[in-house]
């Protein structure tokens, strides 16, 4: 693990993909006391779906070097470390990784920070052997919207062969993240947002996950403006998520033929995700 006094708190944000966890991460950025970057899907670049169980296990998986240039690149940082030499431990680059966020929020003056990648969901268990002072925050959607959204992006930033174009791509993706953060209910140092509350009740929902986290709400979290320290420019799909919070246009009837409509609402697993909205939303 690694550790620095004067860090007292990193924060993993995920969920599926166009659930919000853009939205989430520029309000939370907002706070006086939390810093944060663009996705650098580092513990995705250097464990791999198939390698986790090496780093697990404290070793090496083969793509430290090539995964920690990525990360470095999403981080916008010019000096590349080339002193960096690989190790048969994991945890060197692990180190490494987290050293770079530990002095970029301190250079900011602040003593949180904030890594936003959906896909670190299914890391949990590296993330957690390697980061002192962690806490995993997890935001969830309704599968409907996240498909059309899904789709939306596909269609407008996409090539024709992105698998994004099939709809029930976009339902395996959903019922995966939310079986995925599901595990995690009940759990130290798991943190839950559901999205349609986040829009309707913006303050409430903040105030309860900063309570979590164990910082005072700030009213600055809810304010609109533009945040391009933590949108990357590959990633044009993210800019409208800085924009005054309004409730979302719902894509789905529109983007998926009516005759797949009832087959993709019966293939999302709807239960599980009454399941955490019972437990996490806010009423009106």
């Amino acid at each position: 693990m690694t550790g620095s006094g004067l860090i007292r708190r990193r924060l993993f944000l995920f969920g599926c993909e166009r659930s919000g966890t853009t939205l989430l991460q520029i309000m939370l950025s907002r706070h006086s006391d939390i810093f944060s970057t663009p996705e650098t899907e580092f513990f995705r670049n250097t464990v791999g779906s198939r390698r986790g169980w090496l780093a697990k296990l404290g070793l090496a998986t083969g793509k430290e070097r090539n995964g920690l240039r990525k990360t470095c690149e999403a981080m916008r940082l010019a000096d590349y470390p080339l002193r960096y030499r690989p190790s048969i431990f994991y945890g060197t680059t692990a180190r490494t990784f987290l050293s770079y966020l530990d002095a970029q929020a301190q250079a900011e003056g602040r003593s949180i920070w904030l890594e936003k990648s959906p896909r670190h969901l299914f890391h949990v268990d590296v993330i957690r052997r390697y980061v002192d002072g962690v806490h995993f925050i997890h935001i969830f959607r309704r599968g409907e919207d996240v498909i059309g959204s899904i789709l939306d992006r596909a269609q407008k930033y996409l090539g024709s062969d992105s698998r994004q174009h099939d709809v029930f791509d976009g339902v395996n993706r959903w019922n995966r993240a939310i079986a995925e953060s599901a595990k995690f209910v009940g759990q130290p140092g798991h943190s839950f947002v559901h999205y349609e509350s986040l829009v309707r009740r913006p303050d409430a929902v903040l105030d309860r996950l900063c309570r979590d986290i164990g910082i005072e709400f700030e009213r600055a979290m809810t304010e609109s403006g533009v945040y391009d320290s933590v949108i990357s420019s590959s990633r044009p799909h993210l800019a409208n998520s800085a924009a005054p919070i309004t409730p979302p246009e719902s894509k789905f009837e529109r983007l998926v033929p009516l005759h797949q409509q009832e087959r993709v609402r019966q293939a999302l697993d709807m239960p599980l995700y009454e399941h955490l909205v019972d437990q996490f939303r806010f009423s009106r």
